[in-house]
C-alpha cells in the first residue's frame, strides 16, 4: 500500500461532505496488534474517519470474519445511516452485503477499477465478475467514474442501473500559478506500471526528441515501480539532465509540481479516468494522452490532445508543437472546465442529486437491498 492508494475515494467523501454528513468505515489487518481489535476515530475536512485495525491471521478465512467483525464494530458508532456508499464493489461488498441484513439500507457502489479492461478467464476474475453481477443487480445504482469503464461493465455482463459521477478534484489545491521555471517542462505522474501506463513506450518518445533537441525537462513522478522505470531510463539512455525521475509525493507537492509544468504527457494501453489529467487542466497545464479515460468524453479546444494507443508519431508531433508553442493553451477555459465538471461542489451536487432520487425511490417503491 502507498500513500496515494485510495486518494480518490477520499476526495469524494470530502466532496460529498460539504452537503452531507459522511463517514468513512475501514479496516485493515495488522500482525503486530497486541489484542484482536483497535480503533481510531477521527475527523478531517468534514469527513469522521473510523479505522477499525484487527489482528492479521495466518488464515484468511479467519481475516475474512475479523474483518467482518471490525466494520461492524465501526458502524455500531453511527447513530443513524440513510445510505450504503460503497467504493469499488470487490470485495467490499461482500461484507457490505452481509453487514446490511441488519440494516436494511439502500446501497450504491462507485466503481473505479481498471480490471475490466484486462479481464481473462483465470478463477478468480471469473468469481471476481459474477460476485460484482450480482451485488451491481441488487444495488439502487452503480456509478462508474466515466462512460468508458460503464460501457466495459456492461462488456462483462454487469446489469445495474448505472448513473456516470466523475472523479472529484480540489480546485482549491490545484490551481494556476505563475511560472518560476524558464525550460520548458514536461510532467508524468503515475504508478509507473508499464502494462497500464505503457511507460516504456512513453520513454522512447522521450528519447527520440531528445536526439534532436535538448531545451526540455522530462519530470517523472511514481508512487510504485520506481526502480524498474529507472533500469528502463538506463536501458534506452538519454542526454544528462533530461529525466528526473521522483517517487511519491503528498497532494501539495504533486500540485507544486504541476502548477510548474508546461505539459502533462500520457501514453496509456486503458485508463478509467485519469485523476491527473484533470488535475493538470485545473493547473491551467495542456494535456497529451492516448484516447483513453475520462477526456475522451469532451471537446475542449487549446486544452489537450487525444492520440491512438501506442502512437508514438502523434505522440512525437504533439510534443514538439507544444515545445515550439504552435498551440494556443486557454488556462482560463482548461480551468472553467474542471471547476464546472470535476470540482468539490460540482461532484457534491450530483452524487445529492442522486442520493434524494435513491431515497425517494427507496420510499415510494420496492428498492432491492444490498450494499
Amino acid at each position: 500500500i502507498t500513500p496515494t492508494d485510495g486518494n480518490f475515494v477520499q476526495r469524494h467523501a470530502e466532496a460529498i461532505a460539504l452537503l452531507h454528513r459522511v463517514t468513512v468505515v475501514f479496516a485493515m489487518g495488522d500482525k503486530s496488534l497486541d489484542k484482536t481489535f483497535e480503533m481510531e476515530d477521527t475527523t478531517e475536512k468534514g469527513v469522521r474517519h473510523i479505522m477499525v485495525y484487527f489482528k492479521k491471521h495466518a488464515f484468511p478465512f479467519v481475516n475474512f470474519f475479523r474483518k467482518l467483525k471490525a466494520m461492524q464494530k465501526a458502524l455500531a458508532l453511527l447513530n443513524n445511516i440513510d445510505i450504503f456508499h460503497a467504493n469499488i464493489p470487490f470485495p467490499v461488498g461482500i461484507y457490505a452485503s452481509i453487514i446490511n441484513r441488519k440494516y436494511r439500507k439502500p446501497i450504491l457502489y462507485t466503481e473505479h477499477w481498471s480490471g475490466y479492461f484486462h479481464l481473462n478467464k483465470t478463477l478468480r476474475h471469473i468469481f471476481q465478475i459474477k460476485v460484482i453481477r450480482h451485488l451491481a443487480a441488487n444495488a439502487s445504482f452503480v456509478v462508474p467514474v466515466s462512460q468508458s469503464l460503464r460501457d466495459i461493465m456492461k462488456k462483462s455482463g454487469i446489469k445495474a442501473r448505472y448513473r456516470i459521477i466523475g472523479n472529484a478534484i480540489d480546485t482549491r489545491l490545484f490551481t494556476p500559478v505563475e511560472k518560476k521555471k524558464s525550460t520548458f517542462r514536461l510532467l508524468h505522474i503515475s504508478t509507473l506500471n508499464n502494462i497500464h501506463k505503457n511507460i516504456e513506450g512513453l520513454l522512447e518518445v522521450i528519447a527520440s526528441i531528445a536526439e534532436t533537441r535538448t531545451d526540455f525537462i522530462f519530470q517523472i513522478v511514481g508512487d510504485k515501480n520506481i526502480e524498474e522505470t529507472r533500469k528502463l531510463i538506463h536501458k534506452i539512455g538519454f542526454p544528462e539532465g533530461i529525466i528526473d525521475l521522483q517517487g511519491t509525493k503528498t497532494p501539495e507537492e504533486i500540485a507544486g509540481i504541476m502548477q510548474q509544468t508546461d505539459l502533462y504527457v500520457a501514453f496509456s494501453n486503458y485508463e478509467t479516468f485519469g485523476v491527473v489529467y484533470i488535475e493538470a487542466l485545473a493547473c491551467g497545464v495542456p494535456v497529451v494522452t492516448t484516447e483513453t479515460g475520462i477526456l475522451t468524453e469532451f471537446d475542449i479546444a487549446d486544452s489537450y490532445k487525444i492520440i491512438p494507443v501506442k502512437d508514438k508519431k502523434q505522440l512525437k508531433k504533439h510534443i514538439h508543437n507544444y515545445m515550439d508553442r504552435r498551440y494556443p493553451v486557454n488556462r482560463k477555459k482548461m480551468r472553467k472546465f474542471v471547476t464546472d465538471n470535476f470540482s468539490y461542489p460540482a461532484i457534491a451536487e450530483k452524487y445529492s442529486a442522486l442520493y434524494h432520487q435513491i431515497l425517494h425511490n427507496d420510499k415510494s417503491s420496492k428498492v432491492t437491498q444490498s450494499p
